[in-house]
């Protein structure tokens, strides 16, 4: 099955004390369980980094079917991101996750890949859609052809003009990121990882 994941790691975690990516979770880090979660389900993980980017790079040695690619211009926000990494995508579909959630299960990767005719799927949780999306290749090409130094374009904004396919998922998780010191805490707190 030839599908890619984009994994967006490029901001600056301004509302947080330390860097996001490399906080601590479980035996590894935010980012390193984002990356593995993902590189278990796909062929090929592409990390867009921005903001500290050697940080995350000289963590480890990575997984040879993980790319990192840098945003040059991340103070542009999420979709120029989405953009940066979209270039790279040579499946005819693909994964965008968020670089903070690392909660995300294979399963719920699995189960999207279970759809086969839409452009967008997207697992939901009582009813409120969340993360990974799963996009196709008239969804790769719409994004190439956005300016991304354009505000009023978002990735939301580009979805909505394909057809959506809703998965359910028991997972809450799937509607969690972490923006703040204190969702860090009552993620690990919630998941028994605190200590």
């Amino acid at each position: 099955m030839n599908i890619e994941s984009i994994v967006l790691a490029a901001g600056k975690s301004s509302r947080m004390s330390g860097f996001k990516p490399l906080l601590p979770f479980g035996n590894s880090t935010i980012i390193e369980t984002v990356i593995e979660n993902a590189v278990s389900v796909v062929e090929r993980v592409i990390v867009v980094v921005g903001y500290y980017r050697d940080r995350i790079i000289n963590l480890k040695n990575w997984n040879d079917r993980v790319l990192f690619v840098k945003n040059p211009n991340p103070e542009f926000g999420m979709f120029s991101s989405v953009k940066v990494g979209v270039k790279e995508i040579t499946a005819p579909r693909f994964f965008i996750v968020l670089g903070d959630q690392p909660q995300v299960s294979k399963k719920v990767y699995k189960r999207l890949l279970e759809i086969h005719d839409a452009d967008v799927v997207s697992p939901r949780y009582k009813e409120i859609s969340g993360h990974p999306v799963l996009l196709s290749e008239a969804v790769r090409i719409r994004i190439l052809q956005a300016d991304e130094k354009d505000s009023s374009v978002t990735l939301r904004t580009i979805l909505s003009e394909f057809e959506h396919k809703y998965i359910e998922v028991n997972d809450e998780w799937i509607l969690w990121n972490i923006n703040t010191d204190e969702q860090y805490r009552e993620m690990l707190k919630r998941m028994d990882m605190s200590g």
